[in-house]
């Protein structure tokens, strides 16, 4: 099975939509990341959320670990996020988004 290892220079997963915008139903599978310097970095805002993503089999490695910020919905199976730096996922403002430790 084919299972893609990218070498990142700025974001592994990076949405910013500070304006009306219709975000929602993304899936990502066996997707593996390193060498980013933020790993996540998901910006909603109130009125328009980032909804319905999912993951399964991936990972972000980097110097950050990032935030996710007005997001709805997503569901992580076998998920992982590792910071040299920030090692905590910072989540601010989202609904039904939890990631286990």
């Amino acid at each position: 099975m084919y299972n893609p290892l990218y070498d990142a220079l700025s974001s592994c997963l990076r949405f910013e939509f500070p304006y009306l915008y219709q975000n929602q139903n993304v899936f990502f599978e066996n997707v593996h990341a390193i060498n980013a310097q933020t790993c996540i970095k998901v910006t909603g805002i109130e009125e328009s959320t980032i909804d319905n993503f999912q993951f399964k089999n991936v990972s972000f490695e980097g110097d950050n670990a990032g935030n996710i910020s007005y997001a709805k919905n997503w569901k992580f199976t076998d998920f992982k996020v590792r910071g040299a730096k920030e090692n905590k996922l910072k989540l601010s403002n989202n609904k039904d988004v939890r990631i286990k430790d």
